[in-house]
């Protein structure tokens, strides 16, 4: 069965018209929902994925764009966890 919290995001980025007017297809609906359920969630999105494609042991590191990708996804995590309090749980308990 689904999270019911990720069926409430699907169901926020359903319920708008399937065009947002532009000939997206409902991409700002679907963005929305999506930033939605981070919000609700308390996530912080930092990068966007990243996949690299090996088939023999060491061949990934000619991988470069994943290289790279992963590169600037530590650094953006560095960056990020700079700005989050050490003690999380007791800024979150005061705020």
């Amino acid at each position: 069965m689904m999270n019911p919290s990720v069926a409430d995001a699907g169901r926020c980025a359903l319920k708008h018209d399937a065009t947002d007017g532009r000939n997206g297809y409902g991409l700002e609906s679907a963005l929305t929902g999506i930033h939605s359920f981070m919000l609700k969630h308390e996530m912080i999105l930092c990068y966007r994925g990243v996949a690299g494609t090996a088939f023999e042991a060491g061949e990934i590191l000619e991988d470069e764009r994943a290289i790279e990708d992963a590169r600037r996804l530590a650094a953006r995590l560095y960056d990020v966890a700079r700005l989050v309090p050490r003690d999380y749980a007791a800024w979150r308990a005061s705020a």
